[in-house]
């Protein structure tokens, strides 16, 4: 893993929120990260588009997709652009998404969160792929590889 001259503080680093995640009405590309100005990223598509051919379903891809979302804002947030990610952004993008508050989804309006939830309480939700840290280093090795 290379060095880097300084540390980033990620305590106060603020990340744009630039770029969404879309559906999109292709079946070989049903969701699509967008940069800033709406143009389709085309590493993120390449990446999507390998998990649609390992046979992960739609929705995966769509969580996937919003976890390289994550990671397009994190890049810009530190001045690097996606093809010049090292290990150390892979790295500090691991912390940062570790040490970040995420917002919560609200409940419908008029119902509470058991509510919102189902009869059977509040539902699993597994961790993010981001928020294990593995994503960032597994893109960064098929980017850099």
């Amino acid at each position: 893993m290379g060095t880097q001259s300084h540390e980033r503080d990620l305590a106060t680093l603020v990340v744009p929120r630039i770029g969404r995640v879309v559906a999109a009405d292709d079946p070989l590309e049903p969701y699509q990260l967008l940069d800033a100005d709406g143009a389709a990223v085309r590493a993120a598509a390449s990446f999507l588009r390998e998990l649609l051919a390992a046979s992960r379903a739609p929705l995966t891809l769509r969580s996937y997709a919003m976890d390289l979302l994550r990671w397009w804002r994190f890049l810009a947030a530190v001045d690097v652009r996606w093809e010049q990610a090292t290990p150390v952004e892979g790295r500090d993008f691991s912390l940062w998404v570790r040490q970040v508050s995420k917002p919560r989804a609200r409940p419908p309006r008029g119902g509470d969160a058991v509510t919102a939830a189902g009869a059977g309480g509040a539902r699993q939700r597994r961790p993010s792929p981001a928020g294990k840290g593995w994503l960032g280093a597994v893109f960064l090795a098929r980017l850099t590889g």
